[in-house]
């Protein structure tokens, strides 16, 4: 079984490295945010994607980044072989 969670794990690395040099991930904007902790400012450029309930800004990204990963995903051929296996490969792992 781990043998082939293995092999499974290796063939959708094998086919994600070259769709990943196709097509980029959405890059997230640099929103410069300081904070002030025990006297020591701190800034945290990706700090506003925290906010994603209330920053539209950050829902768009987070929905172009979710987009991007279906896409990417749903194009390899042993991703999807699993995906429709998955019921009976998460009843065999007991999940």
């Amino acid at each position: 079984m781990k043998l082939q969670v293995l092999v499974l794990s290796t063939g959708f690395l094998g086919q994600l490295l070259p769709s990943l040099a196709d097509d980029a991930p959405p890059k997230a904007p640099i929103h410069e945010v300081e904070n002030e902790s025990w006297g020591e400012k701190i800034t945290d450029p990706y700090r506003w994607l925290e906010n994603v309930e209330h920053d539209p800004d950050a829902q768009k990204w987070l929905k172009a980044q979710a987009e991007f990963t279906t896409k990417t995903l749903d194009s390899l051929p042993a991703y999807m072989i699993w995906k429709s296996n998955r019921p009976a490969t998460s009843r065999r792992l007991g999940s």
